[in-house]
């Protein structure tokens, strides 16, 4: 999967998804160690191996749910939804 976080300007986070695209369950965010772990609706879980930078940090420790977008070749929007987090 490849995907980011990103802050709107309204200071709202939100995961934009890139590529195939795998539906996501849930976010698990490790304070920590500032990972962030993303549940596929297969159930399998996967790492972000590089630690989120302290704007998005303090983001995914402070919210329960995030908009997810998964964007297509032209930029388009093709699927958007909510899901959970949690720390």
């Amino acid at each position: 999967m490849i995907g980011l976080f990103l802050i709107n300007k309204q200071g709202r986070l939100a995961f934009a998804q890139f590529g195939a695209h795998v539906k996501i369950e849930a976010f698990r965010y490790v304070p920590d160690v500032k990972l962030c772990l993303v549940q596929h609706s297969g159930g399998t879980e996967e790492l972000f191996t590089t630690e989120q930078p302290p704007e998005i940090a303090q983001k995914l420790e402070s919210i329960g749910e995030i908009l997810v977008a998964h964007i297509d070749e032209d930029g388009g929007t093709k699927d958007e939804y909510v899901v959970p987090i949690s720390n």
